[in-house]
């Protein structure tokens, strides 16, 4: 069995998957990265649910916003005095070391992101086909990147992020030290917070869900046009690399529908027409299951099976 922990911006998800792919339990909660305590909560709770034990636990796959921390022996954390080390760092130390020690079994790092990407390309809809990039939008606008069935992590470990393409020479200062990315503008907490603005009331994300299942005309403008935005971004990524599939984050329901549309407009518009017949763009099929399906595939990818023999926690520590 594996265990799996996301720990992001929105909060914690701890399951428990099959080698295979099935997920036998999944429990979402509120995120607090003062101490570790909620995650190894949530984490027991998922075990429980599964009705697995720590001893049956073969390997544990820890998804963290930021540059891919993957490895397969200890290593330098390459976030340096980056402000995702939050997310990384649990009560003063390393996340997959307090993993580590709750579960006594060897725990690989992933970047959030790649887990769901790597989920969709190998267990969903476009399984089979060669190079697929998946776009994360539910909590910001990230992206990860599968080629040839395994993750394509780049020199920096940060390759396919379109929500850090720049956009805006006099645009504010981002969080990872560029300005103008596009993200900032052109986010879905972002469309939320333009929506309350215009309408007067909050908006979430069950709000555009419901909307565009129901087809309200104006929420539909809304969300067609934020997907013909990101697809502009996208078309320059069709041109560079010619992918066989575009998915989109399905965690937003049927608004990644729509998004997924508007995305088309573009890509149809701005890519040569031989491209843009070529690519499939799509909503994902999977649903919340693809983070912890993602990382089935990260152990079947990487033979992580095979590598964990190698010692009982040397995969633990990456700072």
């Amino acid at each position: 069995m594996l265990a799996v922990v996301l720990a992001a911006a929105h909060g914690f998800l701890a399951g428990v998957v099959r080698p295979d792919g099935e997920v036998l339990a999944a429990v979402h909660g509120v995120a607090d990265f003062t101490t570790p305590a909620g995650a190894l909560e949530l984490l027991d709770r998922a075990l429980a649910e599964a009705g697995v034990t720590h001893q049956e636990v073969e390997l544990a796959v820890l998804g963290l916003p930021g540059p891919s921390l993957f490895a397969r022996t200890p290593g330098p954390d390459p976030l340096g005095g980056s402000h995702l080390r939050r997310f990384r760092s649990w009560d003063g130390r390393p996340a997959a070391d307090v993993v580590g020690d709750f579960l006594d079994r060897p725990v690989f790092c992933e970047n959030d992101a790649n887990l769901a990407a790597l989920g969709e390309a190998v267990y969903g809809d476009v399984a089979g086909l060669h190079t697929v990039l998946h776009i994360s939008l539910t909590h910001g606008t990230g992206a990860g990147l599968v080629i040839g069935g395994r993750l394509h992590r780049g020199g920096s470990r940060l390759a396919g992020e379109v929500g850090h393409l720049h956009v805006d020479d006099a645009g504010q200062l981002c969080e990872c030290g560029a300005r103008g990315c596009f993200w900032q503008t052109t986010s879905i907490p972002a469309l939320l917070s333009e929506l309350a603005t215009a309408h007067g009331r909050t908006f979430t994300v069950s709000d555009l869900d419901a909307a565009a299942a129901s087809g309200e005309l104006e929420i539909m403008r809304a969300l067609r046009g934020f997907g013909r935005s990101l697809g502009r971004r996208v078309a320059d990524f069709v041109v560079f690399l010619d992918p066989q599939a575009i998915v989109v984050d399905s965690a937003l329901g049927a608004a990644s529908d729509v998004i997924a549309d508007g995305i088309r407009e573009a890509v149809d518009q701005y890519t040569p027409p031989m491209m843009a017949a070529s690519v499939k763009i799509s909503s994902g099929s999977l649903g919340a299951s693809a983070h912890l399906k993602g990382a089935a595939a990260l152990v079947r990818t990487e033979h992580l099976f095979e590598v964990s023999q190698l010692g009982p926690r040397v995969q633990a520590s990456q700072a």
